[in-house]
């Protein structure tokens, strides 16, 4: 009767069966049987075999070694090769290097590709944490088989600068981490510099989730992953500090997870269409941030730490829920656009006056039916939408906007405007569609002979 590994480990661990003859009769069990999980079976029991705590022949492991190898690189089923580059990372991690590379290139499995991918990241973690002659000669010799071009002319360009330990095992991360990408993804859109990915696009790729490989690229600049179907971030998104770009337009995130505020290099985020419902109280960690895209989602309230954003140059909120702004809008002292529309306010704060870098601003189709007098001190405003709400007049202190060049008041119930409107130094374009307005003034004519577009 064919006895099963868990007897066979359980003889080994009473001393009934010495190491070899354990190897030996698992061995048979792998190669003669045609049962998978028999065979996965017998693959994890060499799992738990610890060299370190017993006396085992060389021969032994050798012979244990040469089989895994074997398993890695020539089995047909991958769920084999998958336990097989588990198991050989974990009792032969050094000598497994080679191996371990050669499945990287050759096997066509995402799911050994990964495990071969971590276990690479592992092999050069250890080497990188042993203070020897044979790990740094382990690394340069690695280095030195790197046949991309983008990778070889940086390192043969900057020569022996490149070649401190922490800096090899970092150019290494990175091609490993490239390779894997390439051959788990079909044709993502890359930048290397310097011997390190600098730049990831993975548009439409039916990501349900980030590729945990991210995790290595310390370097990365910026990453794209919009047309996806990603409905959570990972926590360790914040360790990608590096980023300065990051692009996630078109998934189905609903929250955003607190590292994300440990991006502190991040200057453009954009979140255009997911499900967001709120955003984390740390948001406003990102201090370097200078555009900050969410519209098409469903925020009802926005942080108060948001005003903390004192770079942030464009902020587009455009159809969210939102009903009210937080009073710290007014750090955001940079802040150039501002698209509110779309969303269900009734009345601005006053803090918005201290916008005063403000240069468009989009209140269009919400619910104002008085417009704050704070708006008309924006002096270096240049556009402004006041469209699809429900004003029924408009404040002489418009005329302060000296710097306006565009005014849109259309689907209003404005039956007249004030004077001042006609008295814009800049303004070449005026909305009215749709209002109350019977009758313009005499002078408007005036205004259009100079140029001036009035659209009724």
């Amino acid at each position: 009767m064919e006895r099963s590994p868990k007897d066979l480990y359980n003889d080994y661990s009473n001393k009934n069966i010495d190491a070899e003859s354990l190897i030996e009769q698992l061995s048979s069990l792998i190669e003669n049987t045609k049962n998978i999980n028999l065979r996965l079976l017998s693959i994890k029991t060499f799992g738990q075999i610890d060299f370190k705590s017993n006396n085992f022949a060389m021969k032994s492991q050798n012979a244990l070694f040469h089989l895994l190898e074997n398993l890695l690189i020539s089995d047909s089923n991958e769920l084999i090769r998958n336990e097989a580059a588990i198991v050989l990372n974990k009792l032969f991690k050094k000598q497994s290097l080679t191996p371990m590379k050669w499945a990287l290139f050759h096997d066509e499995s995402p799911l050994c590709l990964e495990t071969v991918h971590e276990s690479l990241m592992e092999i050069i973690n250890e080497l990188q944490s042993k203070n020897d002659d044979e790990s740094y000669s382990i690394l340069k010799n690695e280095i030195r088989e790197i046949k991309d071009k983008d990778f070889t002319i940086a390192i043969q360009t900057n020569g022996k600068r490149f070649f401190s330990k922490p800096n090899l095992v970092k150019i290494l991360t990175n091609y490993y981490t490239l390779v894997f990408l390439k051959r788990t993804f079909w044709r993502i859109k890359y930048r290397v510099k310097d011997a390190v990915l600098v730049e990831l696009d993975f548009s439409f790729k039916v990501l349900s989730a980030l590729p945990k490989a991210l995790r290595y690229l310390q370097s990365l600049e910026k990453l794209t992953l919009k047309y996806n179907q990603i409905f959570k971030l990972p926590e360790w998104i914040g360790q990608l500090s590096s980023l300065n770009y990051l692009n996630l337009n078109i998934n189905n995130i609903a929250k955003l997870p607190n590292s994300i505020s440990m991006l502190n290099g991040l200057q453009e985020l954009s979140l255009w269409k997911n499900e967001l419902e709120e955003l984390p109280e740390n948001i406003g960690n990102l201090i370097h941030l200078k555009k900050l895209n969410l519209r098409l989602n469903q925020l009802k309230v926005l942080p108060e730490s948001l005003g903390n954003l004192i770079k942030l140059k464009e902020l587009d909120l455009h159809d969210n829920r939102l009903s009210i702004l937080p009073s710290s809008i007014k750090g955001l002292e940079s802040l150039e656009k501002l698209n509110l529309s779309w969303n269900m306010l009734k009345e601005l704060p006053e803090e918005i006056y201290y916008l005063m870098a403000l240069k468009i601003l989009d209140l269009g189709r919400n619910e104002l039916q008085v417009i704050s007098p704070s708006i008309f001190h924006l002096r270096s405003l240049e556009i402004l939408n006041l469209s699809e709400n429900k004003l029924i007049s408009i404040p002489s202190s418009i005329g302060n906007l000296h710097s306006l060049k565009i005014l849109n008041l259309s689907r209003n119930r404005l039956k007249s405007l004030p004077y001042s409107v006609y008295s814009l130094p800049l303004l070449e374009e005026l909305y009215l569609v749709d209002n109350d307005i019977e009758e313009l003034p005499s002078k408007i004519h005036e205004l259009e002979k100079r140029g001036l577009k009035i659209i009724t």
